[in-house]
């Protein structure tokens, strides 16, 4: 028995019709499927005439590379603000003393 939230939704990813069940908005489904044709229609113009498996894997290496890519920004900006929180924090604790 299915989730009465399980929803199917239809998209087209690289040519093909898939129907994809999931709780999520169907929009947002819409959108994720979007997303991946446009990174295979993109690699496609990009190399030329790939079969449509090779597209896809490329495009899931090039999308995991930009997931990999904002993972390690934001814990780069995740420890430049907590330096600046701690440097501040001290900077408060010397004017409390200094009263």
């Amino acid at each position: 028995m299915t989730d009465p939230k399980t929803r199917a939704v239809t998209v087209r990813i690289g040519g093909k019709d898939y129907s994809i069940r999931s709780d999520a908005d169907p929009a947002y489904t819409r959108r994720c499927a979007e997303y991946v044709d446009n990174r295979i229609s993109g690699i496609g113009k990009d190399l030329g005439a790939l079969d449509i498996q090779k597209l896809t894997i490329l495009a899931a290496l090039s999308i995991t590379d930009s997931l990999f890519q904002m993972q390690e920004d934001e814990e780069c900006l995740s420890t430049e603000v907590t330096v600046a929180i701690d440097s501040m924090v001290d900077q408060l604790e010397q004017a409390i003393l200094e009263e």
